[in-house]
């Protein structure tokens, strides 16, 4: 029964409701035909709203948001009925105002149009109540003697001349005279709201006029920001004056005009002087970069171009210094990480070896960076398999690593085979080729199985062969070195020690007189033929990987040919240099982020700048990126 009262209810009031309510409406209808605990309270809160009682749908409405805080639909159809109270709440303010005012007929009017939009609001009941007895009063001025009636209509009639005329003052004084004689005069009333309106409008006038020209005159006399000051009160009196607001924006940005070219020259100065600094401490890059800032911020200040000159001067010459540096640090790397690998120190020998790679690769010394490379690679390898196979006192897990090692070497002692197992399979989970770990694993096995020790041992060799054939020489070690301690006499180890040990660490035999002579021979030509000398120093290294003194020679040749290049790839666009010297700077703070944009931008500007482009791959490298 509910469902056809609310359908006709809908299609009765379908044209006066918003069409976003009505298809909330249609669709709640629909769904009252599958009802849920929350419906009986929305279908009375819209019983409610298609009867236009706001103020009790919304109540029903909460309740049904209570039960479900998550349903939009029925939150809207509460938003709709409280936007309804509210609205007629506001113009049963909007009557009163008419009605203190003494607008009665005005009042009335309004009221008649609010009521259609909540006809059951107590408040316009009242406020009806009130009209129609105020309009239903007997006439204040019977009371009056006829005495006072005639002095109330002079009054009456000379603020309305007073009005016509524009002499407002003097009708509102008129106008509050009669009030005084009748009291709740409608007329009175009326007349002397409209005075007191035009009173003010005019007064308003008066005061926008005054402060229009005080703008006037202080903008005449320079005084810009008092003039700003007179046109905001302008607005503050008449919002709408299109003139006064016009008038502000632009002395606003005349005024910020100003500020930003004597701001601009401030900074320019400072960047004069932070440049003077950071040249006085030899930072070329910085005074450069302060240099070209102050330039593009007010070239008039300084003499930049010759200041950048110098700078760049001082710079190329630092640059060749670092560049002798950097030449004579790779040669002694090369000899730390030699050394470190024949004492099979393979972590320092590493660090070394990055520190030459990443010097070749800044100067485009190719063969070195090359041979540096090739070492690095032997060194990670050995130090991968001295970390698996040996764990070190040195290592974060040497407690946990002895502890079930001990535990296990206990249990196999005991003849507890499963157990000792147990153990050092924990082991190799976290160290896979740890050799101690693996050689006991075996010979619990063996112990557990002794008919099976023959057939164990074998798969392992054969395993090992595989490896061999296969040239997977790391993996050929470690079990070549688990194998020697479990059957040292065996005579096949023997035979492929040679090939599977060849990589495992440099060996450092002398120079020989043949290797001596060809190094002496590069030496000599070094200067004239610098290639030819490259090549005897490379058949030299393939003899011998640790003739320091070779390697030495090549990165110093490399060296020297590309150092009159490497000096020229200054780019000639100055943005490219500009964000080449910003990306330096972000470089050496740390900021890599900042460095890899600066530099992109500097190959943007100048996509065959050199140095920009090596020092974005160096970054790059440095985070892992591409």
């Amino acid at each position: 029964m509910w469902f056809f009262n609310c359908r006709a209810i809908c299609e009765k009031n379908s044209k006066s409701l918003p069409k976003f309510f009505f298809l909330l409406l249609t669709a709640f209808v629909v769904s009252s035909l599958f009802a849920s605990p929350v419906d009986s309270y929305v279908q009375k809160g819209l019983t409610h709203f298609l009867q236009r009682q706001y103020y009790e749908a919304e109540n029903a409405f909460a309740e049904a948001i209570n039960l479900d805080p998550k349903n939009v639909e029925i939150l809207a159809l509460w938003a709709e009925s409280r936007a309804f109270r509210l609205r007629s709440a506001y113009c049963a303010r909007m009557v009163e105002i008419l009605y203190d005012q003494g607008r009665l007929n005005q009042a009335k009017d309004l009221l008649r149009r609010c009521r259609a939009i909540y006809p059951g609001f107590w408040v316009f009941e009242k406020l009806d109540i009130l009209i129609r007895e105020a309009l239903s009063s007997p006439d204040p001025l019977a009371k009056l003697s006829e005495e006072n009636k005639k002095q109330y209509r002079d009054f009456m009639e000379n603020g309305e001349k007073a009005f016509r005329i524009g002499n407002y003052a003097e009708a509102l004084e008129y106008f509050s005279r009669a009030l005084a004689l009748s009291g709740k005069s409608i007329e009175a009333m009326e007349a002397y709201t409209r005075a007191q309106a035009a009173y003010r409008e005019e007064l308003y006038r008066d005061k926008l006029y005054e402060l229009l020209k005080k703008a006037e005159i202080a903008e005449k006399e320079k005084k810009l920001p008092l003039a700003i000051k007179f046109y905001r009160e302008v607005l503050s009196y008449d919002r709408q004056n299109q003139y006064a607001a016009d008038r502000i924006r632009q002395l606003e940005e005349y005024l910020e005009k100003e500020r930003e070219k004597e701001n601009q020259r401030r900074l320019a100065q400072e960047y004069l002087r932070s440049g003077n600094e950071y040249l006085a401490k030899n930072l070329f890059l910085e005074a450069m970069e302060q240099y070209r800032l102050g330039l593009g911020m007010f070239p008039n200040l300084a003499n930049w171009q010759e200041l950048l000159r110098i700078a760049e001067q001082k710079y190329e010459e630092y640059q060749r210094r670092q560049f002798e540096e950097k030449l004579k640090e790779i040669s002694e790397r090369f000899e730390k990480a030699l050394i470190n690998f024949a004492r099979e120190n393979f972590r320092e020998a590493i660090v070394e070896l990055d520190h030459i790679v990443e010097i070749s690769r800044y100067y485009n010394q190719s063969e070195t960076m090359k041979q540096a490379e090739e070492l690095l690679a032997v060194a990670r390898e050995n130090l991968k398999i001295q970390e698996e196979e040996v764990i070190s006192e040195g290592s974060a897990y040497y407690g946990l690593y002895s502890s079930l090692f001990e535990l296990g070497r206990q249990n196999y002692e005991a003849g507890k085979y499963n157990e000792a197992k147990h153990y050092f399979t924990l082991i190799l989970q976290i160290f896979p080729g740890n050799r101690q770990a693996n050689r006991y694993l075996i010979l619990s096995r063996i112990k557990q199985e002794p008919q099976a020790e023959q057939k164990i041992f074998e798969n392992l060799f054969s395993e090992l062969t595989q490896h061999v054939e296969k040239k997977q020489f790391f993996e050929a070690r470690r079990l070549y070195f688990l194998l020697m301690e479990l059957i040292p006499n065996d005579k096949r180890l023997k035979s492929l020690e040679k090939e599977i040990l060849r990589e495992k660490k440099l060996s450092s035999p002398k120079p020989s007189l043949a290797q001596e002579e060809k190094y002496r021979k590069a030496l000599s030509i070094s200067q004239n033929e610098p290639e030819k000398a490259i090549a005897l120093c490379k058949e030299v290294l393939l003899e011998n990987r640790d003739f320091v003194r070779c390697r030495s020679l090549i990165a110093s040749i490399e060296g020297r040919l590309s150092r009159a290049n490497w000096l020229k790839l200054e780019p000639k666009n100055e943005n490219a240099r500009l964000f080449y010297s910003q990306g330096l700077l972000h470089y050496n703070g740390g900021r890599i982020e900042e460095a890899i944009r600066s530099f992109r931008k500097a190959l943007e500007a100048d996509p065959n700048f050199e140095k920009a482009r090596v020092a974005l791959e160096r970054c790059l490298a440095y985070t892992g990126s591409s």
